[in-house]
């Protein structure tokens, strides 16, 4: 039997609504989430103790150690379940006499393991996080470690808004910061402007609570992500970008949540390579048309704004596949929206909405609606059924 390796970690770059404030809290909603089966979640909690409190890591350890092993052992148990539903189903096929009762219980057998291996979270149907001999690494599908995606000290699970994962490798006694890509380069994280240099690929200068927008970085052309979110009790004062933006050619990621922002500046159309921007938590009622521009865009994060008209820029968005427009004002949506053919997941909860065009029918990728604290009497909510019936909708 291949050994079959471990469970997935979802960390999400933006603010969670349940956080811990200190180690003894979140080593406490850890136990409790490992008791509950909820092992993804178990593990976040124990790394946000390290971070509570470093000391303490050999702890963190032993608790995410054996988190690892219990799924580790229920992987086993499905591949076992799995090979030999497979195996029986290639002798039933070649001897074409098989009873259907064992034909069923066959097929039982293979829905139950398929069940559990599909419970964990693959980025993009590809890749999930497996840990093995104290080592962090990537496996596909089949449970085959991915070696372009190398080994790792500590790794967190690629991130479905960015596209990156987080590791650390250890490099001459030190523990540095990466984040990877699905394609594995590394790129080296800096958190202090003092910190940049050539060698830098992120800039992470989230939570600082900033009064300008930070200038230095763009003497850093190479950076492929910048992180200046704040948060709802931290907020940057910058209020708007500055054009020499432009000169971030390769950037990737920007993420600008709670920086009290009013405009956008046209110049954000040349970031012609990002895949992912982050503009929550501001004071947003309109973009420039160049947003349209961004033809490699797929995720972007409008929440929390003043939007109250759908900005009709984001329609021409052709590669998005998660936009985020909750808590806005929004009164309607535009039958352009037909125009974003990727879009698997669309929040639009805690607007103003009473219906929706039936142009949404047309986004056949559509997987998830988040239409929660909207107005939307019951007719029409059937009626949005109709037209997305493969869709999951929350009222």
């Amino acid at each position: 039997m291949r050994p079959f390796f471990c469970l997935t970690i979802l960390i999400s770059l933006t603010l969670t609504t349940h956080a811990q404030s200190s180690y003894e809290e979140a080593m406490q909603q850890g136990d409790g989430a490992v008791r509950a089966g909820q092992y993804k979640t178990a593990i976040n909690k124990y790394f946000a103790a390290e971070a509570f409190d470093p000391n303490k890591k050999d702890i963190v350890k032993v608790k995410v150690n054996t988190v690892f092993a219990r799924i580790d052992s229920l992987l086993q148990v499905a591949e076992l379940a799995r090979d030999e539903a497979l195996k029986q189903t290639r002798e039933a096929q070649k001897q074409k006499q098989v009873a259907e009762a064992a034909k069923l219980e066959t097929q039982n057998a293979l829905t139950i393991a398929n069940q559990l291996i599909n419970a964990f979270y693959f980025y993009e149907d590809r890749f999930a996080l497996a840990f093995k001999t104290n080592k962090f690494y990537f496996i596909d599908k089949k449970g085959i470690r991915v070696p372009q995606l190398g080994q790792w000290v500590k790794a967190e699970q690629f991130d479905d808004r960015t596209g990156f994962a987080k590791v650390k490798k250890k490099e001459q006694e030190k523990l540095l910061d990466y984040l990877l890509d699905t394609f594995g380069n590394i790129y080296l994280v800096a958190y202090h402007l003092k910190d940049l240099d050539r060698a830098t690929g992120v800039l992470d200068l989230s939570g600082k609570s900033l009064d300008v927008f930070p200038a230095r970085a763009m003497a850093f052309p190479m950076l492929r992500v910048l992180n200046l979110n704040g948060n709802f009790n931290q907020r940057n004062i910058f209020r708007t970008i500055p054009a020499a933006i432009t000169q971030l050619k390769v950037l990737q990621s920007l993420q600008l949540s709670y920086c009290q922002l009013e405009n956008i500046p046209p110049q954000i159309g040349e970031l012609q390579q990002l895949t992912s921007l982050d503009l929550s938590g501001n004071l947003l009622n309109d973009l420039p048309h160049q947003i349209g521009q961004l033809n490699k865009l797929v995720y972007l994060d409008l929440s929390r704004n003043a939007f109250r008209r759908f900005p009709a820029q984001v329609a021409q968005l052709q590669q998005l596949k998660q936009l985020d427009l909750y808590d806005n004002q929004l009164t309607g949506i535009p039958k352009e929206v037909r125009r974003l053919h990727q879009l698997t997941h669309l929040d639009l909860s805690g607007n103003k909405l009473n219906n929706l065009p039936k142009e949404i029918g047309l986004l056949q990728n559509l997987t998830d609606l988040d239409l929660r604290d909207n107005p939307i009497p019951t007719e029409e909510r059937e009626i949005i059924q109709n037209l997305l019936p493969n869709c999951r909708i929350n009222f």
